[in-house]
């Protein structure tokens, strides 16, 4: 049934089973009447010798749903954008092989959302940013 489950976020080396540092999570909510607008914010650093692609794993309750994602590396700032899921693999492979800082955000289940980087440099800092909003549960 499944490999374990994903319970915070976290950013895999591709391939291997090591996992990136985290250096710090930040979470703001604000609650609006039925819904909650969430923002995160989690920062990692590849601490290899080497360049590497990265595999970032979240988990959004079933009720959720992401409306803003965007990395922040180095200088630059790749927010996300939202295409045909064979378009975004394509253009996420060709600027992979040509060495380029690419990332792609795939939805792998109901509740998890994955998003790969390419060819982060040794040292280099990752900066995640997701905002998503839910609606909350309540009682007469």
């Amino acid at each position: 049934m499944g490999g374990p489950k994903t319970t915070s976020g976290g950013m895999k080396v591709a391939g291997s089973s090591s996992y990136l540092p985290l250096y710090h999570t930040n979470v703001d909510a604000i609650i609006t009447g039925p819904l909650v607008e969430v923002a995160v914010v989690q920062v990692f650093k590849n601490t290899t010798p080497e360049t590497i692609e990265a595999v970032y794993s979240f988990p959004i309750s079933q009720n959720g749903a992401v409306f803003s994602f965007e990395f922040h590396i180095d200088k630059r700032i790749v927010k996300g954008v939202i295409k045909e899921k064979e378009e975004a693999k394509a253009d996420y492979a060709k600027a992979k092989a040509q060495g380029k800082t690419a990332s792609l955000l795939e939805q792998d289940k109901e509740n998890l959302f994955t998003m790969s980087v390419a060819n982060i440099k040794p040292g280099e800092m990752i900066e995640v940013h997701m905002r998503y909003q839910e609606k909350l549960p309540y009682d007469d």
